[in-house]
């Protein structure tokens, strides 16, 4: 079985400046816990930050478990609060190559989303932190609710 390319979700909260990670593992697991980052932080650091965090993503054990799963209060009250955040997947193509895939939600859960083709964006890399954050930005504004998909 071929491994995903290493791969972090990033979360905006939809009315503030509020931004979480959520870290992924190999066989399309999320890992660990959320971790919080302000939009200084983000626009400062935020590529070195995520390039950091795709750098560790094959040693992560899948089996070590999220903030998400199960049924604990803990992991409804997270699956809860991811409600109020728009996603942008990002994911490694290459050395020299980012995407950014913002999500846009299907089905009144929240639960589960898709991403449109023609709202996925190739970056090159290296990039700028500044000039990074300028476009996930952008793709937070392409995630949208898409009934009936």
């Amino acid at each position: 079985m071929e491994l995903p390319n290493p791969n972090i979700s990033v979360y905006k909260h939809g009315s503030k400046d509020d931004y979480l990670f959520l870290r992924h593992a190999p066989r399309g697991r999320w890992f660990g816990d959320f971790m919080h980052v302000s939009a200084e932080d983000l626009c400062a650091k935020g590529l070195d930050l995520i390039l950091g965090d795709l750098k560790e993503f094959r040693s992560r054990d899948p089996e070590h478990g999220c903030v998400l799963d199960g049924f604990s209060p803990k992991a409804k009250k997270a699956r809860k609060l991811l409600k109020e955040y728009d996603e942008v997947l990002v994911q490694l193509e290459s050395e020299s190559l980012i995407s950014l895939n913002p999500v846009c939600v299907t089905g009144r859960a929240r639960e589960s989303g898709v991403v449109r083709k023609v709202d996925v964006e190739l970056i090159p890399l290296p990039c700028s932190n500044g000039a990074f954050f300028q476009r996930l930005v952008q793709a937070f504004d392409k995630c949208c609710y898409v009934a009936n998909v």
